[in-house]
């Protein structure tokens, strides 16, 4: 019944968990921001357990503590990190699982014991177990993680398979299974070394055209390298439609074009005394005379009349 130490310690949870940590870049984030972050993420996983019910079958079923922390360390917290990767990076989410199945299944992979004994407490973490090649010697020594990126500078980048698949062919298949077993095993011939299946997913993903494109506000900040603060990108875009004051001076301008028009003509009926035939002749000669944007010579506007060229002057 107590809400805030509920959501204290629910918020302890979260905020220590590894895969909340590895979500988010820490080097990049102020701690105001983390915290926000942390916050938002405490409130879906309290919303997201309320309605599944889990809340009352703790109680229903007399949970302890220490049972509920883990159930949520365990289980809870790291489908919610999934959920959320699948959401922000579709694609990259699903080359991982697949790049993580084949290491595990293949027979060109098998799994090295640990360099560092005193990661033995995790050795249940797929993501840090140990993989190479099956043609390396069981006790070939791994490197550090700092150096592999470079190594595999040689290794060529893998163009996109575009063909359809999945549930209603949805989604591409980016490359085939058999094409990311060959790419698996030039990498690590390229780094020379066993490697936790985390990095492995990494130096494969820098080699493949993976799309998580996703739509954003214009007004969404940004975070430049190097600053931890996030600002709002000003963005003041030209609009080209013309303004009020615009529009108005040209409406004004038309109407005066049109009252200066309405007058030219009852001048020229004027002087032809209203006769069709010649008030036609005149309209076309002050047409190419004054308004034609080819300026055409007198004797071609006499030409095209059909009148001599003294009329035309």
């Amino acid at each position: 019944n107590d809400a805030e130490a509920l959501w204290a310690k629910l918020f302890r949870l979260v905020s220590r968990h590894s895969s909340i940590r590895n979500l988010f870049n820490s080097s990049r984030i102020s701690g105001t921001q983390l915290r926000e972050l942390h916050t938002d993420l405490t409130q879906d996983l309290f919303l997201k357990l309320h309605r599944k019910g889990r809340w009352q079958y703790y109680m229903d079923a007399s949970y302890l503590n220490t049972d509920i922390e883990h159930e949520l360390y365990h289980i809870e917290i790291p489908n919610l990190v999934s959920l959320l990767l699948r959401e922000r990076h579709p694609e990259a989410y699903r080359m991982s699982r697949r790049i993580s199945n084949l290491i595990q299944t293949r027979p060109e992979f098998r799994r090295y014991g640990k360099p560092d004994e005193t990661l033995g407490r995790r050795k249940g973490k797929l993501t840090l177990k140990i993989f190479g090649l099956s043609e390396w010697p069981i006790n070939k020594t791994a490197k550090p993680h700092q150096d592999l990126h470079g190594l595999i500078k040689e290794v060529s980048c893998r163009g996109r398979d575009r063909r359809r698949a999945g549930r209603g062919s949805s989604s591409q298949i980016i490359i085939s299974n058999s094409d990311l077993t060959g790419l698996l095993v030039e990498i690590f011939r390229a780094i020379d070394s066993p490697s936790d299946i985390r990095m492995v997913r990494s130096l494969a993903l820098s080699k493949l055209a993976v799309e998580d494109s996703r739509f954003v506000s214009i007004d969404a900040p940004l975070s430049p390298e190097g600053v931890s603060e996030p600002e709002p990108v000003k963005v003041d875009f030209a609009d080209n439609r013309p303004t009020p004051e615009q529009i108005l001076l040209e409406n004004e301008s038309t109407n005066q074009v049109e009252a200066i028009a309405v007058v030219l003509m009852d001048r020229m009926h004027d002087v032809v005394r209203n006769k069709p035939n010649r008030f036609s002749r005149l309209a076309r000669v002050a047409w190419h005379c004054y308004f034609d944007i080819s300026s055409p010579s007198q004797t071609r506007v006499a030409r095209m009349i059909g009148i001599s060229n003294s009329l035309v002057s």
